[in-house]
């Protein structure tokens, strides 16, 4: 058996008993606007499902009882953030309940969070625990969320990018997978939402680099391929040939030495002590300067 009550949001005092009609009903204490309450008697609901303590199917007698878990529309909290959906009780928080279960909160800043909710003792509040789709205002977050914050899931941006793996304070964080718009995807290692790490980058372009990443640009050990067919094997710095490494041209020529990265002509070049191996068998050893072989 379904019962449905009104509670004025304004003073928290109960309205009549009854169905509930379409607009609420004025509050007769304050002429404050009520909201919609909704729980069902366990002893008579023929479905087997429950949100209540009550333990009795006479009328009368659960009117009076107090229930633990009920179904709210539309009731609005002090912040102006809206929420439909379960509440339960919670001590300090009156008869108007916390958010508990399955519900929807549409957040005075737009935000809105339709999912799996808990209350956090620890905390004194309710917040999204479990399996939920947040709505920002950048995108679009679906996952698992752990006290009010994401743990992993798939973010749809609005720009179209695409992430999905581990959060960590609304942060991409630990292990993760990017789809750009552009056409560029990433996987690997994230840290405060950006790529660092080991990970692996699929350009749209036919480049594929593999390696150490810092700063959100490869940096460290790492091999590159191109999609002319080059590939190296060696040092990055900021994207670019820079150390010791080794290439192998798609002409056939291998060199492996030093490389550095000339900025004002923003290119890399073997730069120090290397080797170059022609497809004929001519050799090259020793020093190289802006490209040139100076013997």
């Amino acid at each position: 058996m379904a019962y449905e009550k009104q509670t004025c949001t304004k003073c928290q005092g109960s309205g009549v008993w009854g169905r509930y009609t379409a607009e609420p009903e004025t509050c007769p204490a304050c002429d404050g606007r009520g909201y919609k309450e909704v729980w069902v008697d366990s002893s008579s609901s023929s479905s087997g499902s429950s949100y209540s303590s009550s333990s009795t199917s006479d009328s009368s007698s659960s009117r009076s009882s107090t229930p633990t878990e009920w179904y709210v529309e539309n009731h609005r909290f002090s912040n102006g953030d809206v929420y439909t959906g379960l509440v339960q009780r919670a001590p300090g928080h009156g008869i108007r309940g916390l958010p508990k279960g399955k519900g929807k909160m549409v957040s005075a800043n737009g935000q809105t969070y339709d999912g799996e909710w808990d209350y956090i003792k620890e905390e004194d509040e309710s917040k999204p625990h479990g399996k939920g789709i947040y709505t920002l205002s950048d995108g679009v977050l679906e996952g698992d969320f752990v006290k009010g914050e994401p743990r992993k899931g798939k973010k749809t941006y609005k720009n179209g990018n695409v992430y999905e793996g581990n959060w960590v304070d609304w942060q991409r964080h630990g292990k993760g997978k990017m789809t750009y718009a552009d056409g560029d995807v990433y996987e690997g290692d994230w840290v405060n939402g950006n790529i660092q790490g080991k990970g692996k980058m699929t350009y749209a372009n036919g480049n594929v680099y593999d390696g150490e990443w810092a700063n959100g640009e490869p940096n460290g050990k790492g091999k590159k391929k191109w999609a002319n067919g080059n590939v190296y094997e060696g040092d990055f710095v900021d994207n670019q040939l820079h150390g010791k490494g080794k290439i192998i041209l798609a002409n056939g020529n291998i060199y492996e030495g030093d490389y550095f990265y000339f900025k004002d002509i923003n290119t890399s070049r073997p730069h120090g002590k290397g080797k170059l191996t022609k497809p004929d068998g001519t050799i090259q050893e020793g020093r190289w300067e802006n490209g040139k072989f100076v013997g």
